[in-house]
C-alpha cells in the first residue's frame, strides 16, 4: 500500500516537472500561448511548484504584460521559492509591483535586489545598476502622479470587442465611417509565418461602432510588407500610412484604403520615419523620426509655402525633443498644442504623454499629462477629437487584456452623482405695492402670484426664492366689496444674481406629455468657472453634458432631478450636487364626456389615445355644415390660470341659452394663452382651459355630441400684440390673447 502511494506522488511530481520542462521549452520558441497552457497543467498539479509559478509569472509580465496576473504568480513563486530560487526574482516582483501601482513595495525589492545581487554577489553591471536606478525614479514619479491624479479625466479599456491579448495601438477615428481603425499583429492567413520577433505582419483593422464588431485585416493592402494607419488629416479623408519604414497618405472609403502615395521626398529621407500628423490647415506636416540608424526619435516639423512646396524638416523649436525618444506627435484643432508622448522628460515609466504650447514661434517646456492619461507603463498615441473632449490613447497599463490596448478617454468630468449638496443661501425678498397704488378709496385685496405657485397677500408680502435668475411676479389685486377686478397681474421682474447659488430653474407641476425645460444656466460662484453639468432623472444619469436640458415627460409620479455641476478655479477641481423635483399628472378629465376631445365630424384622426386637441385652422377642417358667425363674446383667463370666473360664467350661460334653442348647432371651441412661457407648456395651457370650459357646459347639461371640434392653439394666435412696438411688456394685449373662443356649425 506504502509502496502504491510512493510511486503515485512520484507520478504526479514527474508530471509536474515534464509539463514544467514542456512551458521553458515553449518561452524558448517564443510560442507564449503554448507555455502559459503547460505551465498550469503543472500548477494544476502543484499549484506551489516555484518553476512554473516563476515561469508562467514572466510570461505574463514580460511577453503579455497583463500585471495582475504577473504579480500573482511571482509573489507565489516568492512564498514556494528554494533552492532553484534566483535573485533575480526579487527584481521580477519589484516590477510585477512597480506595473501593479505599488510604488513603494517595488522601491523597496529593488532594493533587495541590488543588495543581494549586486552588492553582496560583488557584480560589475553599471548598465544594470543604473536600471535599477532608473526604476526608482519611476516609482517615485508614480507616486506623485497617484496623488495628483485628474479625477475629472477617465481613460478606459475598450474591451474584447477591440482588444485581445496580442497588441492593438494607434487609434485612427473615422468620423464618416463612425469607425476606428487600428493596427495589430495577427495571423490573419494560415501560410501567414512569424518574424524573427515571434509577432505576424502588421496590418490594419477597423472597428465598427454601429456594429460593435472589429473586422479581418485591410486585404487591398496586402501582405508584402507592414502597414499601419497612425493618422488622419483635419476635415479630410487623408489618411498617413507608415510603409516601408516611412511614412505615406492615401484616403478611405468604405472602410477600405487606397494605394497609398509617397509624401514629398524632401519629407521622407529618414531612416525610420513612425509617426506624423498635419496642421488642421494642412500647412504644416509634423512627425517622428530617425535621421539616420544611431539618431535617437526626434519630432520634426516642415511648412508648406504659397507655392505647395514644403520647406526642409527641422526639429521643432523649444523643448519638445531631448537625449531620449519623442514619438506620436498630435496637433490639436487650434494648431498651437501638440500632444505627444516621450520617454523623456522625467516620465513616470517608459513613454508619457506630454503636452506643449506653442508661444511665439516656440514649443514651452512640455507638461506631463496626469495620472490617468499616463500610467507605470507605455502611454502613447495619444488623440482627441476637434472639441478636446474625447479621444482614444494606446497603452499597456494595469487592467489590459495583454501587451497594448486601445482605451477611450473622456477629458470632461463624468458624473458620479456622489458629490456634496451645494448649501444655497436663503434668497428673501421684501416685496411692497402699497406705494404705487391709491389705496384710500376702497378696501383691496393683495394676491402676490409667483412662478412656483405660492400665493401671498397684502401690500407687503416677504418671499424666499429658490433660485438665482429673473422672477417675474404677479399682482391680483380685487375690489373686496364690489367684487371686480381693479387692476390684474401688474407685471414686476425681479432679478437675483451675483450670489453663490448651485440648482436650476424649472416649473413644478407638468402634464403627461409636457417637455420640461430645465435650465442649471443660472448657477453661479465667483471665481469659479462652471464648465459641465450633468443631469439625473429618478435613479437614471442622462448621458447630456449641458446646462440647458429639455426631457419629456412621459409618465405620471414624482420624480427628483438631480444635476452634478463640476467647476474649477484655476487650480482645484470639485463638484457640487442639487436635488429637486417635478410633479406629473394626467390631464384632469374625469368629470368629462370621453367625447370631449374625440372629433365629431365624422373624420377619423387615428390617434392612439382617442383625443384629438388639432390646431388645424376652424376654417379647413369643415367637411360638412356651415360655420355660422354669432356674436359670442370670447372668455378670458387671469395669468397661467384655467378656472371659470364669475365673468365667464355669464357668457357661457348665453351661449347655453342659445344652444338649448338651437339643438341642431354644434360648437368649435379654441383655445389661446399669451407668450409668457414655452410653447410646449402653452399648449397644454390652451388644453387645460378648454377641459375647464367643456367641464362647466357638462355640468349644465349640455351633450358632448354637440361640441364639433376642440382647437388648442397655444400663443399661436394672438388676439393682440404680446409686447409692444418697443419690445416692451403690453399688458393689456396679454389679456385679450388668454382666451376661449367659440364658433357655431349647423
Amino acid at each position: 500500500m506504502l509502496l502504491l502511494l510512493f510511486c503515485a506522488n512520484q507520478s504526479v511530481a514527474q508530471n509536474v516537472k515534464w509539463n514544467t520542462y514542456r512551458g521553458k521549452n515553449h518561452v524558448k520558441k517564443g510560442d507564449f500561448s503554448r507555455a502559459i497552457y503547460f505551465f498550469n497543467r503543472a500548477l494544476k498539479k502543484d499549484s506551489t511548484h516555484y518553476p512554473a509559478n516563476i515561469g508562467l509569472g514572466r510570461v505574463y509580465l514580460y511577453n503579455y504584460q497583463v500585471f495582475d496576473s504577473a504579480l500573482f504568480y511571482v509573489d507565489r513563486a516568492l512564498r514556494n521559492s528554494g533552492k532553484d530560487s534566483s535573485s533575480f526574482d526579487l527584481y521580477d516582483f519589484a516590477n510585477a509591483n512597480r506595473y501593479n501601482n505599488n510604488p513603494e513595495v517595488a522601491i523597496k525589492y529593488y532594493k533587495h535586489f541590488r543588495e543581494n545581487y549586486i552588492i553582496k554577489k560583488g557584480i560589475n553591471n553599471p548598465e544594470l545598476d543604473s536600471l535599477i536606478d532608473q526604476s526608482i525614479q519611476f516609482c517615485n514619479r508614480s507616486k506623485v502622479a497617484l496623488v495628483n491624479q485628474n479625477t475629472d479625466i477617465s481613460v478606459d479599456n475598450m474591451d474584447f470587442y477591440i482588444n485581445s491579448r496580442e497588441s492593438e495601438y494607434t487609434p485612427v477615428y473615422i468620423e464618416n465611417d463612425s469607425s476606428l481603425m487600428f493596427n495589430a499583429r495577427y495571423k490573419d492567413l494560415k501560410s501567414e509565418k512569424q518574424f524573427a520577433d515571434y509577432q505576424y505582419m502588421e496590418n490594419v483593422y477597423y472597428f465598427d461602432f454601429e456594429e460593435s464588431a472589429a473586422s479581418t485585416f485591410d486585404e487591398s493592402l496586402g501582405q508584402g510588407s507592414h502597414h499601419a494607419v497612425v493618422g488622419k488629416n483635419p476635415g479630410s479623408d487623408t489618411i498617413v500610412l507608415f510603409y516601408q519604414n516611412i511614412l505615406w497618405v492615401g484616403s478611405t472609403f468604405q472602410k477600405r484604403l487606397t494605394e497609398p502615395v509617397p509624401l514629398p521626398e524632401n519629407l521622407s529621407d529618414f531612416h525610420f520615419q513612425p509617426h506624423g500628423v498635419f496642421s488642421t490647415k494642412q500647412d504644416t506636416f509634423y512627425f517622428s523620426a530617425m535621421k539616420t540608424e544611431f539618431d535617437n526619435l526626434d519630432i520634426y516639423y516642415s511648412v508648406k509655402n504659397e507655392n505647395g512646396e514644403w520647406s526642409e524638416p527641422a526639429k521643432v523649436p523649444g523643448k519638445i525633443n531631448t537625449n531620449f525618444r519623442e514619438d506620436s506627435p498630435f496637433l490639436a484643432d487650434n494648431g498651437k498644442t501638440m500632444y505627444f508622448s516621450s520617454e523623456g522628460h522625467n516620465s513616470s515609466g517608459g513613454y508619457d504623454v506630454f503636452k506643449s504650447e506653442l508661444i511665439n514661434g516656440e514649443w514651452s517646456e512640455p507638461e506631463r499629462m496626469p495620472y490617468p492619461i499616463n500610467s507605470a507603463g507605455h502611454d502613447i498615441y495619444f488623440t482627441l477629437d476637434q472639441e478636446g473632449e474625447f479621444g482614444y490613447i494606446s497603452s499597456n497599463r494595469l487592467g489590459g487584456f495583454g501587451l497594448m490596448d486601445i482605451y477611450n478617454v473622456s477629458m470632461i468630468p463624468q458624473p458620479t452623482f456622489d458629490c456634496p449638496l451645494f448649501e444655497n443661501p436663503s434668497l428673501i425678498a421684501e416685496l411692497d405695492i402699497s406705494g404705487s397704488i391709491d389705496t384710500g378709496s376702497v378696501a383691496l385685496q393683495y394676491e402676490w402670484v409667483f412662478e412656483d405657485g405660492e400665493k401671498l397677500f397684502g401690500p407687503t408680502v416677504s418671499k424666499d426664492f429658490k433660485q438665482a435668475g429673473n422672477h417675474y411676479i404677479y399682482i391680483n389685486i380685487k375690489d373686496i366689496e364690489g367684487g371686480q377686478v381693479e387692476e390684474e397681474e401688474v407685471v414686476e421682474e425681479l432679478v437675483i444674481d451675483s450670489i453663490n447659488w448651485i440648482g436650476f430653474r424649472h416649473n413644478t407641476n407638468y402634464i403627461v406629455g409636457d417637455t420640461a425645460h430645465l435650465d442649471a444656466s443660472v448657477s453661479y460662484i465667483e471665481g469659479v468657472d462652471l464648465n459641465h453639468c450633468y443631469w439625473m432623472l429618478g435613479d437614471s444619469i442622462l448621458s447630456v453634458n449641458q446646462f440647458k436640458y429639455d426631457y419629456a415627460l412621459t409618465e405620471t409620479g414624482v420624480f427628483p432631478v438631480s444635476i452634478q455641476i463640476y467647476g474649477s478655479d484655476g487650480e482645484t477641481s470639485f463638484s457640487y450636487c442639487q436635488t429637486d423635483t417635478l410633479v406629473v399628472r394626467e390631464l384632469d378629465t374625469t368629470a368629462i364626456d370621453t367625447n370631449i376631445f374625440v372629433d365629431n365630424n365624422n373624420s377619423n384622426n387615428n390617434n392612439d389615445n382617442g383625443t384629438n386637441i388639432n390646431t388645424t385652422d376652424a376654417d379647413s377642417i369643415l367637411n360638412n355644415g356651415e360655420k355660422i358667425e354669432l356674436d359670442f363674446e370670447p372668455i378670458y383667463f387671469a395669468f397661467d390660470k384655467s378656472n371659470i370666473d364669475e365673468q365667464a360664467v355669464s357668457k357661457l350661460n348665453k351661449l347655453i341659452s342659445y344652444l338649448n334653442a338651437n339643438p341642431e348647432a354644434r360648437l368649435i371651441i379654441e383655445g389661446h394663452t399669451d407668450a409668457m412661457g414655452s410653447n410646449d407648456y402653452n399648449e397644454g395651457l390652451a388644453i387645460r382651459r378648454i377641459e375647464a370650459t367643456v367641464e362647466y357646459l357638462k355640468g349644465k347639461g349640455v351633450n358632448m355630441k354637440r361640441v364639433y371640434k376642440t382647437i388648442g392653439k397655444g400663443e399661436t394666435d394672438p388676439a393682440a400684440p404680446n409686447v409692444k412696438p418697443d419690445g416692451s411688456d403690453n399688458f393689456n394685449g396679454r389679456k385679450l390673447n388668454r382666451r376661449v373662443e367659440f364658433q357655431v356649425v349647423k
